[in-house]
């Protein structure tokens, strides 16, 4: 079905003959495989892209043009000038990773909303090309743009849905040609991309101005084209038929009354029924007489209270309490609004707490390692990753120490993701809990109590730094 792997020094080249694997069906392999490893191709630009997998998960996506790219979309997005493009261009030629020049440059979200959509768009252009991929397989991954949370299966069909779609407008060579239409955007991005764009012009040249890459631009042009606010030539007589056609308004004496700006609306358009829970249901609340009400109750939510004597007893150590906060009690009717749960987990938060744990499994592997011999720490933090607790298996799958101690980051957060929105900050607090106490046990049993002093003064303060 694939074709013959033929295997070369640790390098695998798909191809059979005249009948090849494409890359996205080698990269679908490799994903089935469960492979870690990066798979690469040439481009027709001469481009070298490298998808990077993690245990059959697509964890990066570069391209060695990245650096050039994601200053072109600075300079057409107005966040620096065609001078400091330059500059920063220059300097990426002696930097170690293109991160050290755009940090500290613009706003760190504007970096890692761009490196979130070329990561997407170097998926892309792997997915389209017809270059015979090449794998390698490596042990770990190092890369610098790193994108996880995602289905790497529904990533991949959601770009081939993309693909599909606005295929046409790059035949031949993304020279079709578009002028404005009559009708207004219906998004902000919409309307960012017409602002960036000339009244005229072949899909080549406004993918080159676009604030976006390629791949989102087409999407905005087709969506543009169907909405009727760009319009298809086939050839620059007709396009210069319509703006003959175009009346020619005279200069009025008198100023023009200032007409109203159409209003961009950014998101999906909604329709009567799903504004049910905003409108005014209520018809009779109250006493007789005027201004009765009444509540439509099958838009009340039915709460049972009966169980609250069960909060008398001491709940078990390990089990869920939910907090409630303070409620605002309405003076006429005695409800009273409860909420309950903590705020979901955000990547920044996982990642800063799974760092601070890795700074004192560091130590408590530094310790050991002094005390005992070179590799103890390593061989003893790896024990108390496969000793954890059942509850905690799923954050600590296929996990492994590093030689300092620490424990793969995008490892564990592809494991985290993987866990319903409402656990995740519960089960990543305890799991980081539970694996530090029983660091400490483990470390105090084995070292001198003055290096174990020692350790604890390097690690002072991690309780407050890990949000416990």
């Amino acid at each position: 079905m694939f074709g013959r792997e033929a295997a070369l020094g640790g390098t695998q080249i798909f191809a059979s003959g005249s009948v090849r694997m494409r890359p996205s069906e080698a990269l679908r392999h490799h994903m089935e495989l469960g492979s870690t490893g990066a798979l690469s191709i040439v481009d027709t630009d001469g481009a070298y892209i490298s998808v990077f997998l993690m245990q059959g998960e697509i964890l990066s996506a570069e391209s060695v043009w990245d650096g050039a790219g994601l200053v072109k979309r600075l300079v057409n997005g107005h966040h620096v000038s065609s001078e400091k493009g330059v500059e920063l261009v220059r300097r990426l030629g002696h930097a170690a990773q293109v991160g050290d020049v755009l940090f500290g440059t613009v706003p760190d979200d504007v970096v890692m909303e761009l490196y979130a959509c070329r990561f997407q768009e170097n998926l892309a252009r792997f997915m389209l090309s017809d270059a015979v991929p090449e794998f390698v397989e490596k042990e770990s991954i190092h890369v610098e743009n790193v994108q996880v949370g995602h289905d790497s299966y529904e990533l991949l069909s959601q770009l081939g849905a993309i693909l599909e779609r606005v295929r046409y407008l790059m035949q031949p060579d993304l020279s079709i040609l578009l002028s404005l239409g009559e009708e207004p955007p219906a998004t902000a991005q919409q309307a960012r991309l017409l602002e960036a764009l000339p009244s005229s012009g072949v899909v080549a040249d406004w993918v080159e101005v676009s604030p976006f890459e390629p791949i989102f631009t087409l999407v905005c042009i087709e969506e543009l084209l169907e909405l009727g606010a760009l319009e298809e030539f086939s050839s620059l007589d007709d396009l210069s038929d319509k703006t003959e056609k175009i009346p020619v308004v005279e200069d009025s004496p008198t100023p023009a009354e200032p007409v109203e700006e159409p209003m961009v609306v950014d998101g999906p358009v909604i329709v009567d029924e799903e504004m049910t829970m905003f409108a005014d249901n209520e018809f009779a609340r109250g006493r007789s007489g005027d201004g009765q009400f009444t509540v439509s109750r099958d838009l009340l939510d039915t709460v049972d209270l009966s169980g609250l004597s069960l909060l008398d007893h001491e709940p078990p150590e390990d089990e869920l309490i939910l907090e409630m906060e303070e409620g605002d009690q309405d003076a006429v009717s005695g409800a009273v609004t409860l909420s309950f749960g903590s705020p979901p987990l955000t990547s920044e938060e996982a990642i800063t707490k799974i760092e601070v744990t890795n700074e004192v499994l560091r130590q408590i592997c530094l310790a050991l390692d002094e005390e005992l011999g070179s590799g103890t720490g390593q061989a003893s933090i790896q024990l108390l990753v496969e000793s954890a607790r059942t509850d905690f298996v799923p954050l600590f799958d296929r996990l492994e120490a590093a030689r300092d101690g620490a424990l793969r980051t995008e490892r564990m957060i592809l494991n985290i993701e993987k866990r319903p929105d409402q656990e995740r900050r519960r089960l990543l607090n305890r799991a980081m809990r539970d694996i530090i106490e029983r660091g400490f046990t483990l470390a105090v049993e084995r070292i001198s109590e003055e290096r174990f002093e020692d350790m604890l003064e390097g690690i002072a303060g991690y309780q407050m730094r890990l949000g416990l």
